[in-house]
């Protein structure tokens, strides 16, 4: 596999494009889908209703956590971010990957521990273009 199958480099527009959209499509679901899940609904749809307000739309990672994924004998070609739950707060996990043992697959590299999310945060923008720092709200 080539690198440039997994992204490519985006200015600091799209960037911050691509996280104001998401913040609009969060914000549409949260004010005009969720509020019809009715009071009698499951507790399990009452319970992804609670999980979908969520305002986080960044998760902050320490630079050391993401660098060990790629040092040592067995160290990741690649990365993956996958959504996750913590109960009903929203949660990533950051894997290393290693080429598969089959063409066009991927891997978990060696580490057995894998960095979790440090700290969300709810209403991001991209730290760049004039918009201030990212303050840390969870």
């Amino acid at each position: 596999m080539q690198p440039s199958d997994f992204g490519s480099n985006i200015g600091a527009s799209e960037a911050h494009g691509y996280i104001e959209n998401y913040k609009t499509q969060r914000n549409t679901l949260i004010d005009e889908v969720l509020p019809w899940v009715p009071d009698y609904a499951p507790q399990e749809v009452k319970d992804s209703a609670t999980f979908h307000k969520s305002k986080a739309n960044a998760f902050i990672f320490d630079a050391a956590l993401i660098k060990s994924l790629f040092e040592g004998p067995d160290a990741a070609q690649y990365f993956a971010v996958f959504l996750g739950a913590n109960g009903l707060t929203p949660n990533v996990v950051a894997v290393g990957l290693v080429e598969g043992p089959e063409p066009n697959s991927l891997v978990a590299s060696a580490p057995s521990d894998y960095p979790e999310h440090a700290r969300l945060v709810v209403g991001a923008k991209y730290p760049g273009l004039g918009n201030g720092p990212i303050y840390i709200t969870e």
